[in-house]
Protein backbone atom coordinates (compact mmCIF):
# COMPACT_ATOMS: atom_id res chain seq x y z
CA UNK A 1 0.00 0.00 0.00
CA UNK A 2 1.55 3.49 -1.29
CA UNK A 3 1.72 6.25 1.81
CA UNK A 4 1.50 9.53 0.11
CA UNK A 5 1.96 13.39 1.25
CA UNK A 6 1.45 15.84 -1.20
CA UNK A 7 1.08 19.53 -0.20
CA UNK A 8 0.92 22.78 -2.50
CA UNK A 9 2.45 25.91 -1.76
CA UNK A 10 2.83 29.39 -3.57
CA UNK A 11 5.74 31.72 -2.86
CA UNK A 12 6.39 35.32 -3.82
CA UNK A 13 9.49 34.70 -6.22
CA UNK A 14 9.98 33.38 -9.45
CA UNK A 15 10.34 29.46 -9.83
CA UNK A 16 14.43 30.37 -10.40
CA UNK A 17 14.86 32.10 -7.18
CA UNK A 18 13.01 29.09 -5.73
CA UNK A 19 14.78 26.28 -7.58
CA UNK A 20 17.80 26.63 -5.66
CA UNK A 21 16.12 26.07 -2.19
CA UNK A 22 15.60 22.48 -3.00
CA UNK A 23 18.41 21.40 -5.30
CA UNK A 24 21.26 23.42 -3.20
CA UNK A 25 21.94 21.18 0.28
CA UNK A 26 23.41 24.58 1.88
CA UNK A 27 20.24 26.06 1.32
CA UNK A 28 18.48 22.79 2.12
CA UNK A 29 19.98 22.54 5.45
CA UNK A 30 18.18 25.95 6.37
CA UNK A 31 14.74 24.32 6.05
CA UNK A 32 14.58 20.74 6.28
CA UNK A 33 15.36 20.37 10.24
CA UNK A 34 18.08 18.09 10.77
CA UNK A 35 19.55 17.49 7.52
CA UNK A 36 23.42 17.60 7.72
CA UNK A 37 24.63 16.55 4.68
CA UNK A 38 23.25 15.90 1.22
CA UNK A 39 26.02 15.47 -1.42
CA UNK A 40 26.17 13.99 -4.83
CA UNK A 41 28.24 10.90 -4.58
CA UNK A 42 30.47 11.13 -7.78
CA UNK A 43 31.12 14.82 -6.83
CA UNK A 44 29.86 15.28 -10.44
CA UNK A 45 26.89 17.36 -11.56
CA UNK A 46 22.96 17.43 -10.50
CA UNK A 47 21.27 15.26 -13.49
CA UNK A 48 18.83 12.60 -13.41
CA UNK A 49 20.41 9.13 -12.66
CA UNK A 50 22.95 10.91 -10.27
CA UNK A 51 23.81 9.36 -6.77
CA UNK A 52 23.38 10.98 -3.66
CA UNK A 53 23.81 10.31 0.07
CA UNK A 54 22.49 12.23 2.58
CA UNK A 55 22.52 12.30 6.20
CA UNK A 56 19.96 12.84 8.92
CA UNK A 57 19.51 13.59 11.97
CA UNK A 58 16.20 11.95 13.70
CA UNK A 59 15.61 12.61 17.50
CA UNK A 60 18.99 11.47 18.81
CA UNK A 61 20.36 8.94 16.33
CA UNK A 62 21.48 10.15 12.69
CA UNK A 63 20.72 8.44 9.69
CA UNK A 64 22.62 7.56 6.45
CA UNK A 65 20.36 7.15 3.35
CA UNK A 66 21.58 6.48 -0.12
CA UNK A 67 19.29 7.74 -3.00
CA UNK A 68 18.96 8.66 -6.74
CA UNK A 69 18.03 12.02 -8.76
CA UNK A 70 14.72 10.47 -10.80
CA UNK A 71 14.31 14.18 -12.76
CA UNK A 72 15.86 17.01 -13.00
CA UNK A 73 14.78 20.06 -15.13
CA UNK A 74 15.89 23.31 -13.82
CA UNK A 75 13.53 25.57 -13.00
CA UNK A 76 10.63 23.38 -13.23
CA UNK A 77 11.43 19.75 -11.84
CA UNK A 78 13.68 18.04 -9.43
CA UNK A 79 12.35 14.01 -8.02
CA UNK A 80 14.42 11.53 -6.47
CA UNK A 81 13.89 8.48 -4.65
CA UNK A 82 15.88 7.00 -0.97
CA UNK A 83 16.30 4.30 1.00
CA UNK A 84 18.49 3.14 4.15
CA UNK A 85 18.61 4.97 7.34
CA UNK A 86 15.67 4.91 9.23
CA UNK A 87 13.46 2.73 6.53
CA UNK A 88 12.57 -0.91 7.38
CA UNK A 89 14.49 -3.10 4.41
CA UNK A 90 13.22 -2.42 0.81
CA UNK A 91 11.36 0.68 1.54
CA UNK A 92 12.00 3.86 -0.68
CA UNK A 93 10.89 7.07 -0.34
CA UNK A 94 9.92 9.03 -3.33
CA UNK A 95 10.32 12.73 -3.63
CA UNK A 96 9.09 15.06 -6.41
CA UNK A 97 8.79 18.87 -6.66
CA UNK A 98 7.19 20.83 -9.43
CA UNK A 99 7.33 24.53 -10.05
CA UNK A 100 5.08 26.13 -11.70
CA UNK A 101 5.42 29.76 -12.93
CA UNK A 102 2.65 32.31 -12.01
CA UNK A 103 3.70 35.84 -13.75
CA UNK A 104 6.47 35.98 -11.52
CA UNK A 105 4.89 33.82 -8.22
CA UNK A 106 5.80 30.20 -8.09
CA UNK A 107 3.41 27.53 -7.28
CA UNK A 108 5.18 24.90 -5.68
CA UNK A 109 3.79 20.96 -5.64
CA UNK A 110 5.37 18.58 -3.47
CA UNK A 111 4.42 15.03 -3.46
CA UNK A 112 6.17 12.22 -1.71
CA UNK A 113 5.48 8.68 -1.15
CA UNK A 114 6.98 5.57 -0.03
CA UNK A 115 4.92 1.64 -0.38
CA UNK A 116 4.57 -0.48 3.03
CA UNK A 117 3.95 -3.91 2.82
CA UNK A 118 2.10 -6.23 5.30
CA UNK A 119 2.89 -5.63 9.04
CA UNK A 120 4.68 -2.46 8.36
CA UNK A 121 1.90 -0.60 6.91
CA UNK A 122 -0.44 -1.64 9.48
CA UNK A 123 1.72 -1.01 11.94
CA UNK A 124 3.49 2.58 11.07
CA UNK A 125 1.16 3.53 7.92
CA UNK A 126 -0.93 5.86 9.40
CA UNK A 127 1.53 7.29 12.22
CA UNK A 128 3.78 7.94 9.73
CA UNK A 129 1.09 9.59 7.61
CA UNK A 130 0.39 12.12 10.17
CA UNK A 131 3.85 13.01 11.43
CA UNK A 132 5.35 13.28 7.63
CA UNK A 133 2.33 15.66 6.98
CA UNK A 134 3.00 18.07 10.16
CA UNK A 135 6.50 18.10 9.58
CA UNK A 136 5.91 18.64 6.07
CA UNK A 137 3.73 21.81 6.35
CA UNK A 138 6.61 22.86 8.85
CA UNK A 139 9.75 22.39 5.57
CA UNK A 140 7.49 24.42 3.20
CA UNK A 141 6.32 26.79 5.64
CA UNK A 142 9.98 27.84 6.57
CA UNK A 143 11.08 27.11 2.70
CA UNK A 144 8.76 29.91 1.30
CA UNK A 145 9.83 32.54 4.55
CA UNK A 146 13.11 31.64 3.31
CA UNK A 147 12.67 31.82 -0.78
CA UNK A 148 10.80 35.33 0.01
CA UNK A 149 13.30 37.19 2.04
CA UNK A 150 16.01 36.19 -0.24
Amino acid sequence: MRCTFERTVEIGRPPESVFPWIEEPERQKLWMKGLEENRLVDGGTTRAGARIKMRIKEGRRRSEYDGEITAYDRPRHLALRFWGGAFPKGVEMHVDYRLENLAGRTRLHYVGWCELKGFWMRLFGPLMKLFAGIQLNSFLKKLKRLAEAE
